[in-house]
């Protein structure tokens, strides 16, 4: 057998097994064989011809797979490990040892010689009983193993697994899924991927260890029904994850918590439970739009955290909360300060999470070119985690920032890696939600903007992009009005969307249609639908549509009970969106009351 050792590495070309002191290295094959290839022809500049007719034998790629496998074996080995000649290819460069084991021969007279200064093993004990001895042990060792996995949910040693929880069991088991569906597609496709591989109210569990100087960290997602839970902790053994983990979920699952469609019915049920579970409520506020009660119950949580890792977690879930109410100031010192602390951990996919959510406030800030740099530091973090879907959002947020610049040709070449990643790494179609957003913020209002959005709204619906469908429908219901399109106005109306959404798209087009008790009567119908689910933008849209067709003397508008509750309940966010729209229906209303 033949392994090549380098630095703390040891690579096994045969069997494509990288360890870095003796634990196994999670690597995609395609690396694996690129490494290979290196190792094996260390002596020579290896072209970029040679190295796709060797490692992508027979297949029809660009030579941008090369140059992603090479950055994630320089993001794991260092980047003067692989030597880049331009115009001639690429050279390993690190000091290896190459060990072939051979098994010794040993003559029959050399064995008669070395025979009798052999001790015999186990103190002279003949060896059907070391055989006896050896079978028993093996038979107890395999009874306990079968008890403790049994009664418990089986540690994630593995880099990567997924298991599955069935209803009112107590036990996980390792799920066997089908091919192409795997621990790595539950996070990053998981309604489609529960869809493919769950049973009726089952949970599908996945989880990613990193090894740490404190331990591990392991990253995890829970897809139920109608609800998933995701997130990192830090544990000093896979053991201490797994009863962590494996209490939290249970005592979520019994509550129904991840068979709950709203958000303030999934609140509810956290709030029954002793867990320490404050980032997934201060989340659900964030869905319910309630930021103001999100930042509070972070800075509570902030007080006392347990470890770095959790301190920076909730430092870089506070900037979520404060870029979405537009506290750009905050926003910013609270990632960087998340950034800072993470360092101690490092685990690479949520770096560049973290990276990213920095760009989006330098973006703010206009600072574009450190925004930039930043996400190159994104995507090779992406690339390091072997994470092709964060990498995929970096590109895209990098085609952003490029076109705000005016850096067109730059800006469709990020685009263009971020499409090309779905295809190389076979990701689902659904991800090309992201990209058509991307194109059509890119684009700006107009004709081109709704060509992006038709697109989305003809693809399958996932939850997974529900803000992105919610966006796209909202943005042609007010082009089509504007155009008098009514039919294709209500043609959106959609399953998928909330009640209260339906009803406001009816509203207004029977408002536009000059049809104003009709349209009225729809537009209080989902005000107050919108109240009653919680849903914040759908009930102040309504709101503003009622306020901005109040008359002098209409007894089905209360004009001065929805400027109280548009002042009381406006976010940041949707004031500085209506603001216009808002001032003018304020004058016009008030007008309209003013007697003669």
């Amino acid at each position: 057998m033949r392994t090549y050792q380098f630095g703390e590495f040891e690579f096994d070309p045969d069997q494509l097994v990288l360890k870095q002191h003796g634990q196994i290295v999670s690597l995609n094959e395609k690396a694996c064989l690129l490494l290979a290839l290196l190792l094996e022809n260390r002596d020579k500049i290896l072209s970029k011809d040679t190295i796709l007719d060797k490692v992508w034998t027979n297949r029809v790629v660009t030579e941008q797979v090369i140059f992603q496998n090479i950055s994630l074996l320089r993001s794991i080995f260092g980047e003067t490990a692989i030597k880049t000649f331009p115009k001639k290819g690429y050279q390993w460069q690190s000091p290896i040892i190459d060990n072939c084991h051979q098994p010794t021969e040993v003559t029959g007279q050399d064995k008669n010689k070395d025979i009798a200064q052999v001790p015999k093993p186990f103190g002279g004990l003949s060896r059907p009983t070391v055989y006896g001895l050896g079978i028993a042990i093996l038979l107890i060792v395999s009874v306990l193993w079968y008890r403790l996995y049994t009664l418990s949910p089986p540690a994630a040693l593995q880099p990567e697994q997924i298991f599955v929880l069935a209803p009112a069991a107590q036990e996980f088991r390792v799920q066997s899924l089908q091919a192409g569906l795997s621990a790595q597609a539950l996070f990053d496709s998981p309604h489609r991927t529960y869809a493919q591989a769950a049973n009726a109210e089952e949970l599908l569990v996945a989880t990613k260890n990193f090894p740490v100087k404190s331990g591990m960290v392991v990253s995890f997602i829970v897809q139920g029904p109608q609800r998933s839970w995701q997130d990192f902790i830090l544990v000093k053994t896979a053991k201490e994850a797994q009863h962590k983990l494996s209490a939290a979920i249970l005592a979520l699952r019994d509550g129904n918590y991840f068979s709950l469609s709203h958000p303030q019915q999934a609140l509810a049920v956290l709030q029954m439970h002793q867990n320490d579970l404050g980032a997934e409520q201060a989340r659900l506020y964030m869905a319910l739009e309630e930021y103001d009660k999100a930042a509070a119950l972070v800075e509570r949580q902030l007080l006392a955290p347990d470890n770095n890792l959790e301190k920076a977690l909730y430092l870089w879930l506070k900037a979520q909360i404060a870029m979405e109410n537009k506290q750009f100031p905050v926003a910013r010192a609270s990632i960087e300060a998340a950034l800072t602390i993470q360092e101690a951990v490092e685990v690479a996919p949520l770096k560049a999470q973290m990276l990213m959510t920095l760009s989006w406030s330098l973006l703010v800030d206009n600072d574009l070119r450190q925004g930039m740099q930043v996400l190159n530091q994104a995507v090779a973090s992406a690339r390091a985690a072997q994470e092709p879907l964060l990498e995929l959002n970096a590109h895209r947020i990098q085609a952003f920032m490029a076109s705000k610049a005016g850096l067109t040709e730059l800006a469709h070449t990020q685009m263009g890696l971020a499409t090309q990643l779905i295809s190389l790494n076979q990701l689902a179609d659904e991800h090309l939600v992201l990209l058509l957003s991307t194109q059509a913020w890119m684009a700006g209002p107009g004709e081109a903007a709704n060509g992006f959005y038709q697109q989305i709204l003809s693809r399958p619906f996932t939850p997974q992009y529900q803000k992105d469908f919610n966006i796209a429908a909202k943005q042609l219901r007010q082009s089509y009005i504007q155009q008098q399109r009514w039919d294709e106005a209500l043609a959106l109306i959609a399953p998928w969307q909330r009640d209260s959404f339906q009803s406001l798209t009816r509203a207004s087009v029977l408002l536009a249609q000059q049809k104003r008790a009709e349209g009225l009567k729809e537009a209080l119908q989902s005000f107050q639908i919108a109240q009653l689910a919680q849903s914040k933008t759908d009930a102040l849209d309504s709101a503003l549509l009622l306020l901005q067709h109040a008359q002098s003397g209409d007894t089905m508008v209360d004009a001065e009970g929805l400027k109280s509750y548009l002042t009381a309940h406006a976010t940041r966010r949707w004031r500085d969106q209506n603001s216009r729209a808002l001032d003018a229906a304020i004058r016009l209303s008030s007008s309209e009351l003013q007697p003669n």
